[in-house]
Parts: structure tokens; C-alpha cells; sequence
């Protein structure tokens, strides 16, 4: 599934690296039981850090058992 879901995401990568050259895009990530967001998170930032100089490495992911 989360292989799948990045297949669908791979042309985002070249628009983000676009608009970060104006102005910084902000990115959330859904999926609809939220259950492997974070996962989906970890991965394209991991494929944007080649095409973005400077985005650092990725921040501290902090695990989330619930909502409420």
C-alpha cells in the first residue's frame, strides 16, 4: 500500500522542488484511516531531500497512538 501510494505521488516531487525555488510548499498527508501517514511522510521527504538542496535531514517523527 505504501509503495503504491508513492507511485501515485512521483510527479509531486518535481512540482515541489519547483515552487520551493518562489515560496515553501506546505504538505500533508492523509490517507483514510491515518494509519501509515507517518510512514508516507518519512519516504517522500526522503525522495525530496535529493531534489531539494537544503531541506535537511528529516525532523523527529514523533509516534501518535490516537487522535483523542
Amino acid at each position: 500500500k505504501l509503495e503504491d501510494n508513492l507511485a501515485w505521488f512521483t510527479p509531486w516531487f518535481t512540482k515541489l522542488a519547483d515552487w520551493q525555488q518562489s515560496h515553501p510548499p506546505f504538505l500533508f498527508i492523509h490517507t483514510p484511516d491515518c494509519s501509515d501517514a507517518p510512514q508516507q511522510a518519512q519516504k517522500i521527504w526522503q525522495r525530496l531531500q535529493p531534489q531539494i538542496p537544503g531541506l535537511g535531514p528529516a525532523p523527529d517523527w514523533p509516534e501518535q497512538a490516537a487522535l483523542f
